[in-house]
């Protein structure tokens, strides 16, 4: 059984600061977009390294980080 791919999300936080993007995640014209919306942006390196596999009815999901290495595979 095959699992539709969720969703990507998009790499923002907010801690009523700066907007904190993930570094060379997004377009220029995003960056603007949120200027012009009163944002103060700030772009960090974000890293991480997490893999996930959830038992569902009728088989697992599984989900790797595009940031590195890891790869999903199924049937």
């Amino acid at each position: 059984m095959r699992f539709p791919t969720p969703p990507r999300r998009i790499a923002l936080l907010s801690d009523n600061g700066p907007t904190l993007l993930e570094a060379r995640r997004f377009p220029a014209a995003t960056l603007e977009a949120l200027k012009a919306r009163g944002h103060e942006i700030r772009e960090i390196d974000m890293t991480s390294g997490l893999q996930a596999i959830a038992r569902v009815p009728g088989g697992y999901f599984g989900a790797t980080d595009p940031r590195r290495e890891g790869l999903v595979m199924g049937d």
